[in-house]
C-alpha cells in the first residue's frame, strides 16, 4: 500500500474514533457545545480527507463533464 493510501486510512480511522467519541458524549449527556465542537471537528476532518482522496484520484473520480469544467477553469486562470 502506498503512503497516500496509508495516510488516508489513518485519517479515516481517526474520524471513526471521533464519531465513537461523539456517540459516547451523547450517551453520557455531555453539554451541547462540546458535542457540537466534536461534530465540527469530525466533519472538517472527513471533508479534508475526501478532498485529498479526489485530488489523488482525479482522473478516476471525475466524470468527463467535470474534467471539461476543470480544463476550462485552468485555461481561464492560465490565460490571465
Amino acid at each position: 500500500m502506498d503512503d497516500v493510501k496509508k495516510n488516508l486510512i489513518f485519517r479515516l480511522n481517526r474520524v471513526k474514533g471521533q464519531i465513537d467519541g461523539i456517540i459516547r458524549m451523547i450517551e453520557e449527556g455531555d453539554d451541547c457545545q462540546s458535542v457540537f465542537q466534536q461534530f465540527k471537528a469530525a466533519y472538517n476532518a472527513l471533508k479534508s480527507a475526501g478532498v485529498d482522496f479526489v485530488v489523488d484520484n482525479i482522473n478516476r473520480c471525475l466524470s468527463v463533464e467535470d474534467k471539461k469544467r476543470v480544463e476550462k477553469l485552468l485555461k481561464r486562470v492560465l490565460e490571465d
